[in-house]
């Protein structure tokens, strides 16, 4: 993006007509610097015979409308670059079929150059803008991605409804297949919504009809998110990966600690890793099976891992064992009520730092804060309560850590 915002306008529309001048030799444009501008303008991807292509389709954009008279001037500026660059005739042919002379040929000609300059350093000060943007975004939200980490398996779900139908009126049917149990990707969920949609639009929108798989697997420390449209190879558009769909949603990956590969050797297919969060250990103490089961379905699909304790004696082993990010105790229990295990767990040196939350039916708080806990919760605890809480605990922890 640097190029765009430090070169000169008189400078790029140097580079057009050097372009154009060497339209045909493809490895004088492989080489030429408005392919490298332009690719990072998010308008091509850097291809000779995109280079190519991208010029001859801005040329055609200059078309006036049909209802524009064909023997009206307005014409004539996009006549003198369509047929000399589109259908390679000369100066001649071109000013016998326009009925002009050499003169106003050549004044025509730069015409439609200053126009066709015009169009390509919009459309590149636009993508910048639009980069730029989308910059601002990402670093606004950039500071909840450790404290709202996203469910792959969720948002996913969430994205496939969304497109199903723009998906259907292409003739594309989707499918996915998630690795169960994939833990957390530490992207802000509408971003991760947006870097999805960005390339799941693009492949529907470029590979016509059949069908896109999509998977998401565990990949090391991270979740690897694949996108495949298999059509053979020698069949996909020569183009599939020229779209400003897509470097939006690599360039909100990378800004997000992730990357991705491309690849149309075979179809067409896009591979997003993310990175995954490790899991917050929530050790629940309570002699109430029941109850531990309730708290892991209030978290499901989020970053917490329930491990349940029945007893006092498991509980401190378990938290001496596991060293989990909270503790969330009950009071009413045999042998060994929940204050006494709060005292222990408060003298132990590995747990004295751990929050601890206590739930109860007794409305006890001032014993519980004066015991060490650093939140109380009141029987019966509903979801969002519990999630709240949790969600205050972790960021005391992550502060003590």
């Amino acid at each position: 993006m640097a190029i765009i915002t430090i070169m000169e306008q008189e400078e790029f529309a140097s580079l057009v007509r050097d372009a154009l001048a060497h339209l045909y030799d493809l490895s004088y444009l492989n080489r030429h610097k408005l392919n490298e501008v332009l690719a990072l303008a998010s308008l091509q991807d850097a291809g000779t015979l995109n280079l190519h292509r991208i010029l001859l389709e801005s040329i055609e954009q200059l078309r006036p409308p049909e209802r524009v008279p064909s023997t009206a001037s307005a014409w004539r500026p996009y006549l003198a670059l369509a047929l000399r660059y589109g259908e390679e005739k000369t100066t001649g042919q071109v000013a016998q079929e326009l009925g002009i002379s050499l003169r106003q040929l050549r004044r025509e000609h730069a015409r439609g150059l200053s126009m066709l300059t015009d169009l390509l350093w919009q459309k590149c000060t636009q993508a910048g803008q639009s980069l730029t943007d989308v910059d601002g975004e990402v670093e606004r939200l950039r500071r909840f991605r450790a404290e709202k980490p996203a469910s792959v398996a969720e948002t996913l779900d969430s994205v496939l409804v969304t497109i199903a139908r723009h998906a259907q009126a292409h003739g594309v049917r989707l499918t996915s297949t998630v690795t169960p149990n994939l833990p957390c990707v530490a992207v802000d969920r509408a971003i991760l919504r947006q870097i999805l949609l960005n390339v799941f639009n693009h492949m529907i929108q470029v590979s016509g009809q059949g069908a896109i798989h999509i998977e998401a697997r565990h990949r090391d420390r991270a979740v690897e998110i694949n996108a495949t449209h298999d059509v053979g190879s020698n069949q996909y558009p020569p183009d599939s990966r020229d779209s400003g769909r897509i470097s939006v949603a690599q360039h909100l990956l990378e800004a997000c600690g992730g990357y991705m590969n491309i690849s149309n050797i075979r179809g067409f297919s896009v591979s997003m890793v993310f990175p995954s969060c490790s899991p917050t250990v929530v050790l629940v103490i309570d002699d109430n099976p029941e109850m531990i089961q309730l708290y892991r379905r209030y978290v499901g699909g989020s970053n917490y891992e329930m491990v349940g304790a029945t007893s006092g004696s498991d509980g401190l082993r378990l938290a001496q064992e596991l060293h989990p990010s909270i503790v969330v105790l009950d009071v009413m229990m045999p042998d060994q009520d929940g204050w006494e295990i709060l005292q222990n767990l408060k003298n132990l040196p590995a747990t004295k730092d751990t929050p601890v939350i206590v739930c109860s039916v007794l409305k006890e708080q001032e014993l519980a804060f004066s015991l060490g806990a650093g939140q109380f919760l009141t029987k019966p605890v509903s979801q969002q309560k519990l999630l709240s809480t949790l969600a205050a605990c972790s960021a005391m922890h992550s502060q003590r850590t």
